[in-house]
Order: C-alpha cells, then sequence, then structure tokens
C-alpha cells in the first residue's frame, strides 16, 4: 500500500476500528505507515535542491498534508481506540508496543481533535500499562514518554492518567532508569512542563512526590551539551515556576538558577535556549 494515498490510509483506519479478529495485524500495519512516512520525510518540506522536487514543483509539504489527514482518519474512524486495543491485546509484544506508541505520538502531534481522540480512548492508561510491564525496555520507555509528551493538553483525561495511573511516577522512573539517553529525558522534561502548563494541581503534586523536578534537573546536569534538552529543560522550569507556589518552591529547592547560568552559557549562540532563560527569569 501507498502511504502516500489518502483513500488507502483512510480505508486502513476504518479497517482497524472494525478489524475483530484482525485487530492486531492492521494496527500494527498502520502504526508502520506512518513510522514509514515520518522516516522517508521528516515532516519537512523538501529544498529545491532536492532529488524529489519534480515530484512536488511547489514545494508545498504535500506529504505532512497527507500525513496529517492519514491522522485524521484515525480519529474520525476511532481509529485510536484500536490502537489501544492492540496495546492491551499483546502486551508482551515489544514490538506492537513501540510501534503503537509511535504512531500515537505521531498522530497528536500538533493535532488537538487526535490528541483528544486518544486519551479519551484511554490511550494514556495503555501507554503507562506497557511502560509499568517492561521498565527495562528502553525503546517501550523512550516510545511511551514521547506519546505521552504528545498528548500532554489541558483535557483532564491526561491529568487523571498522570495522578490514577501513576504516571507521575511512570515518568520519573524511566528518566532514572535511562539517564544517558538524551532522546528520553527530552520528552520526560516535556511532559514535565505540560503538567506545569496544563496539569491540575493534583497532578502538580504527583509529580512533586515523585522527584519530577529533581530528575528534570538532573537531566539538564547530564546533557549539558544537548541545546533541545537544554530549551525543553528551560521551559519546564518556568512552568513549574509559574504554576503554583508549590511550584516556585520546588524550583526554588532544586537550585534551578544554577542550571540555567549553564546553559545560558554553554548555549549562547542558541536563540530557542536563550529566549527560555529569559521566560524563566521573568
Amino acid at each position: 500500500m501507498n502511504w502516500r494515498d489518502e483513500t488507502n490510509l483512510g480505508a486502513l483506519a476504518t479497517r482497524v476500528s472494525s478489524a475483530g479478529g484482525a485487530l492486531l495485524g492492521d494496527a500494527m500495519g498502520l502504526a508502520g505507515v506512518a513510522v514509514t512516512a515520518v522516516s522517508a520525510n521528516r515532516l519537512k518540506r523538501p529544498s529545491m535542491s532536492s532529488p524529489h522536487t519534480s515530484r512536488n514543483p511547489k514545494g508545498s509539504g504535500h506529504s505532512h498534508d497527507l500525513l496529517t489527514m492519514s491522522f485524521k482518519a484515525l480519529s474520525e474512524a476511532e481509529g485510536s481506540g484500536a490502537l489501544v486495543a492492540a496495546m492491551s491485546a499483546e502486551p508482551k509484544q515489544l514490538a506492537t508496543l513501540t510501534a503503537c506508541c509511535t504512531v500515537v505520538a505521531m498522530q497528536a502531534w500538533g493535532n488537538g481533535v487526535c490528541k483528544r481522540a486518544v486519551l479519551h480512548a484511554d490511550g494514556a492508561p495503555a501507554i503507562l500499562s506497557a511502560m509499568r510491564a517492561h521498565k527495562e525496555q528502553i525503546a517501550v520507555q523512550e516510545t511511551g514518554l514521547m506519546a505521552l509528551a504528545h498528548l500532554a493538553c489541558d483535557d483532564d483525561a491526561f491529568s487523571h492518567a498522570m495522578v490514577v495511573e501513576n504516571g507521575a511516577y511512570a515518568v520519573a522512573g524511566a528518566m532514572k532508569a535511562f539517564p544517558n539517553q538524551h532522546a528520553l529525558q527530552m520528552h520526560g522534561i516535556r511532559i514535565i512542563g505540560a503538567i506545569g502548563c496544563f496539569g491540575t494541581f493534583e497532578c502538580l503534586q504527583a509529580l512533586l512526590a515523585a522527584k519530577g523536578d529533581v530528575c528534570l534537573v538532573e537531566a539538564m546536569r547530564a546533557h549539558p551539551k544537548q541545546a533541545a534538552v537544554q530549551e525543553a529543560g528551560c521551559s519546564a522550569l518556568a512552568a513549574l515556576a509559574l504554576s503554583s507556589a508549590a511550584g516556585m518552591k520546588a524550583v526554588l529547592a532544586v537550585r534551578a538558577a544554577e542550571v540555567t547560568t549553564t546553559a545560558m552559557k554553554a548555549h549562547a549562540a542558541q536563540e530557542q535556549v536563550q529566549i527560555q532563560i529569559q521566560i524563566q527569569i521573568q
């Protein structure tokens, strides 16, 4: 199947939602389609010097549009529920779990409708269940955090999962288990920042109880040369500080000023890092 064909993608999404016995296979196929699309295009517009420019003369990011449409079809066809069901059906299959977490992350990226569709299909509890069952599997932990980071929003279902499903402890646990994996740390940091921005006060309390603030600062200290980690870290610290008096107290307690000062010096040429630091200072 050609993933560029939005008709085929929509048909696949419909099939996934009503597959029954073939549920797992079709869900995996859908995950494979999305992963292939992202891997092939990196969701970027082709440059004028690209050998593929002739196929897309306007350079309009057409493949990104098709991918967005495919995820919209997923939401409309209840494909989100099918992906979640696939994860529940084969909880020991690492390939299934990581592929489904990846496609959930891509589906939720920048699309509020799809984001909420996954959350209301109990996507966050399914992801957290997979992470709890495979604590030593870095692929499950990293893709799980990536999916949760992209699902994070002001929907109550997100905060509920972070509290009731012990999501805050799962995030902190993954960050502690794999401190040298900067991509995993970045996803964890973004979840922490999202809780500061969107989470309920109960959700924030759960995060602080799980020592998420400590994990955040430790990640920044462990990866001083990773601009993306530093940028996400400064942003998350600012979100926590602005969230409440408890958040501000936590930020002061972990000596956030030290890591932000280090980030400012190490990434003087990185505009986004500097912007996030200034936001925190203000």
